[in-house]
C-alpha cells in the first residue's frame, strides 16, 4: 500500500508534544509519529522513537490518487487532548461544573397574587373598594404610607383580571414570610375589608389569623416562569434610597 509522508512541527497538537518529526500514513485511520534527533531537548544520539495512533483522516482519495489528508492544525488539539489519560473524563467534569454552577438568587422577589371574588357582586364591591383607595392623596392612601414606611417593595399595583379576579403584584426584599407579616402589620386591615369578598379566603382578622393567611398567599401566589430578571439583582430599596440621597 503506498505511504504518504508529512513533516511539520507539530508542537502541543501532537501527543508527542513539542518535538519535531516525520508522520508517515501506511493506514488511512492510523499515523505513526517518528521522533528525530533535530527537534528541541532531543540528542543526535537518542534513536528514533515511533508512536502509532488513531487520527481522524479523510479517507475519500483525491484526484492525485493519494490516500488521504491530515486533519487541520486546529483537529489536533481536541484529538490529542482525548489521547491523555482521564483527560476527556477531567475537561468533561469542568464542563458540567460550570454548568451546574446556577447564578446568584436577587435580593428582590416576585409576588403574583391573585384572588378570585365570590360573586358579581362581590367582584363590583372589590373594585369600588380598590378605585376609592387608590385615588386618595398619597398621604392619606393606606397602601402607600405602608409601603413608604416597610422601605422593602420595589413596585407594586392592583390589577383586575377578566371579570373575576384580583391580583397584587409586587416586587419586594427578604423572604416571603417575613414579608406577608410586614403586611398584617401595616395593612391588615385593607385585608380583612378585602378578603370579605374572596372565595375561599382565611379567616379574619388576618391580624390573629396569621397562619392562616400566609397558608393563602403560598396557595395563591402564581410562580413565575423563571429566571425572575431584575437589572440591580444586588440592590435592595434602601439600598437604593441610599444611592438616590
Amino acid at each position: 500500500m503506498p505511504q504518504r509522508q508529512l513533516v511539520g512541527d507539530l508542537g502541543s497538537r501532537h501527543p508527542c508534544v513539542g518535538h519535531r518529526g516525520m508522520c508517515a500514513i501506511s493506514d488511512p485511520r492510523t499515523a505513526t509519529f517518528t521522533r528525530s534527533g533535530d527537534g528541541p531537548g532531543v540528542s543526535s544520539d537518542q534513536p528514533p522513537v515511533s508512536k502509532t495512533w488513531w487520527v481522524p483522516i479523510d479517507t475519500a482519495p483525491d484526484r492525485g490518487g493519494a490516500l488521504g489528508t491530515m486533519p487541520a492544525a486546529n483537529q489536533y488539539a481536541g484529538h490529542c487532548a482525548s489521547a491523555r489519560p482521564g483527560a476527556s473524563t477531567i475537561d468533561n467534569r469542568r464542563e458540567d461544573a460550570m454548568t451546574e454552577q446556577s447564578p446568584p438568587q436577587p435580593v428582590q422577589s416576585p409576588l403574583t397574587l391573585v384572588m378570585t371574588a365570590k360573586s358579581t357582586e362581590d367582584y363590583v364591591a372589590l373594585q369600588q373598594i380598590i378605585h376609592q383607595m387608590q385615588s386618595l392623596p398619597p398621604e392619606k392612601n393606606p397602601i402607600i404610607t405602608a409601603l413608604n414606611c416597610l422601605a422593602n417593595v420595589h413596585f407594586a399595583r392592583f390589577v383586575f383580571l377578566g371579570n373575576e379576579q384580583l391580583a397584587v403584584i409586587t416586587t419586594y426584599d427578604g423572604d416571603f414570610d417575613s414579608y406577608i407579616n410586614d403586611f398584617i402589620n401595616e395593612i391588615g386591615d385593607v385585608f380583612n375589608t378585602l378578603l370579605k369578598h374572596v372565595a375561599d379566603s382565611p379567616p379574619v382578622p388576618v391580624q390573629t389569623y396569621r397562619e392562616e393567611f400566609l397558608e393563602f398567599a403560598h396557595s395563591h401566589d402564581l410562580s413565575c416562569v423563571g429566571p425572575f430578571y431584575t437589572a440591580y439583582p444586588d440592590r435592595t430599596v434602601l439600598d437604593i434610597l441610599d444611592l438616590a440621597s
